[in-house]
């Protein structure tokens, strides 16, 4: 999820180490929003409109939502079966977790948001308090969102889905990696969406794991479209048979159901902090000493893009061996140390050197696009001293050895829609060449919403 806090602004971020269980504290938001602890991202590019991304000389999104204060969501099912779509999020007006109740003109608040507190983690009762949307297989359905709603996400599920409160009254999410959650076993999938008073912004999410494959639609008030038609059925399958031609341990990160079929490919961050034993732990450490060699003796310049060519932080590796860091000069004159990255560090854009959410703008603008460079691996390259650049746009992305593959081939897998490639497949997937009109994430952000759709395709 992510909130109106980081839609207006980059540099306010909750981060928590990295665990099996999400748990959400009421109020707090992380570095994706509100909601889970390991999936980071915050607004790294300058605001756009949904125009704006498919357009590069579209004017910034700005003034009220003139859409109204309800939004209908339509769940369009092409699949077979029978999925369960669940919204929850934060009241915008006082951070309370909130869920929606199918024909109910108001949200549930669960009971730890009542400051009820109990000894032991409760699952929310969703049958009692109606909170699964459920929509037949090829069919749809279209509710009403009541309110507008921040940090908020729709979780869609082959079968019912369980959310549960831990002993703080805090919410504690589904995860794709911890095999006691009673979400485990089957398929389920994310799209995040903050509706607000000034705009909707909504994506596609597959920076923890690709499960079901989803698309997405938001309608304007004028009749304008905006689509990401993001993963077409029998993804799934594709994406893990292309992992699985890279080597074993890329293939492991495909999960299968005790009934033997596919439910999910995690994404590399994911599979390592469960499977630690594997090649991928230490994957990228060649690259990264390279990195550090060849910034030793050039200077990386890093566009913060607060505007679209700038303010720019200029950096350079001081120090020798392991001890050595990344020296970045911003334009105030402060330099600011990033230690040397892991292979962790790298797949997962929340630990190390980019843990640390900066103390101020040029920090906070500054990791996320060194983290993404790294995951594109376009630092090597030729023009790489410089990122994000113009000189460098998506078709270059992924194209050494040692890259992040499951982002890789899930951009390759994805459809292209009218908003981009569709995907969030890494944290800071929303970094994107200036100049250039691309939107790697699919990222909608729209002011006069009326309705939006999701397509949901099966696995």
């Amino acid at each position: 999820m992510f909130s109106s806090t980081l839609l207006a602004a980059a540099g306010t971020a909750f981060f928590a180490t990295q665990s099996l269980a999400y748990v959400i504290p009421e109020g707090s938001v992380n570095a994706r929003g509100v909601v889970n602890p390991d999936h980071v991202r915050r607004e790294i590019a300058p605001r756009q409109s949904a125009s704006a991304a498919a357009s590069a000389s579209a004017p910034a999104s700005t003034g009220s939502n003139s859409g109204g204060a309800t939004l209908d969501l339509k769940l369009t099912n092409s699949a077979s079966g029978k999925m369960y779509a669940y919204i929850m999020g934060m009241d915008a007006t006082n951070g309370k977790h909130v869920f929606y109740q199918d024909g109910a003109s108001a949200w549930y608040y669960p009971s730890g948001s009542a400051s009820k507190r109990e000894s032991t983690n409760t699952a929310i009762d969703a049958t009692s308090n109606k909170l699964a949307i459920e929509v037949d297989g090829n069919s749809d359905k279209t509710i009403t969102l009541p309110q507008y709603l921040d940090s908020g996400r729709v979780y869609i599920g082959a079968q019912p889905m369980t959310f549960m409160m831990d002993t703080s009254g805090n919410l504690v999410e589904p995860s794709p990696v911890d095999t006691s959650d009673a979400n485990y076993d089957f398929a389920w999938g994310i799209v995040e969406l903050a509706w607000l008073s000034t705009e909707l912004a909504a994506d596609l999410s597959y920076v923890d794991s690709v499960a079901l494959a989803l698309g997405l639609k938001v309608t304007t008030t004028d009749g304008q479209e905006y689509e990401d038609a993001g993963l077409p059925a029998g993804s799934l399958k594709k994406v893990c048979d292309e992992l699985a031609a890279i080597s074993d341990d890329w293939g492991n990160m495909c999960v299968k159901g005790s009934g033997g079929d596919l439910i999910r490919a995690l994404a590399p961050a994911k599979y390592v902090s469960t499977n630690a034993a594997g090649s991928l732990s230490t994957f990228y450490d060649s690259y990264i000493d390279k990195v550090w060699e060849k910034f030793a003796s050039t200077t990386l310049t890093i566009n913060t893009e607060e505007s679209t060519w700038g303010p720019n932080v200029t950096c350079k590796v001081s120090g020798g061996g392991n001890g050595s860091a990344l020296a970045c000069q911003q334009p105030d004159g402060n330099t600011y140390n990033y230690n040397k990255p892991t292979t962790m560090d790298v797949l997962g854009c929340n630990s190390g050197p980019f843990a640390n959410q900066g103390s101020n703008n040029y920090q906070s603008r500054t990791w996320p696009r060194l983290c993404a460079a790294f995951t594109r691996s376009t630092l090597l390259l030729d023009g790489g001293d410089i990122t994000p650049s113009s000189q460098i746009g998506a078709s270059q992305y992924y194209t050494g050895d040692v890259t992040n593959h499951f982002s890789r081939i899930v951009h390759e897998v994805v459809t292209p829609g009218k908003a981009g490639t569709g995907a969030y497949a890494f944290a800071f997937d929303d970094v994107n060449a200036p100049g250039t009109g691309e939107n790697e994430s699919g990222i909608f952000q729209v002011t006069n919403a009326k309705s939006m759709e999701i397509m949901i395709r099966g696995t």
